[in-house]
């Protein structure tokens, strides 16, 4: 068919099928280097404990352990821009679960 074509005087025609073939081709490429560097991520759900030591001045142990409960906050997420790219994460949120004084010891 091709040489049927070529015969008939249709060489341009065929040269422009070539040429968009290729362009496709290129444009495919692209889109596939593109779109591999997104990973689609799982979202995990992880039980977290972590204990701190919270030096504060009250009037008593009742009162220390109380204060040092309802007056801090659940932590931030440290990661920045580089770190979330490098590592391919993202913390989505942090939600204090657990908050709990143990002991309070004078000091």
């Amino acid at each position: 068919m091709v040489v049927n074509l070529i015969a008939e005087g249709k060489s341009g025609t065929i040269n422009k099928m070539i040429k968009a073939k290729n362009l496709l081709a290129n444009i495919l490429r692209n889109a596939q280097r593109i779109f591999s560097r997104f990973k689609i991520m799982k979202l995990f759900q992880v039980s977290l404990t972590k204990s701190y030591l919270v030096n504060i001045n009250a009037e008593n142990e009742v009162d220390a352990k109380r204060f040092a409960e309802f007056f801090t906050g659940d932590i931030q997420d440290i990661s920045d821009q580089n770190n979330r790219k490098e590592y391919k994460f993202e913390i989505e949120e942090i939600e204090c679960a657990m908050n709990e004084a143990f002991e309070a010891e004078e000091v």
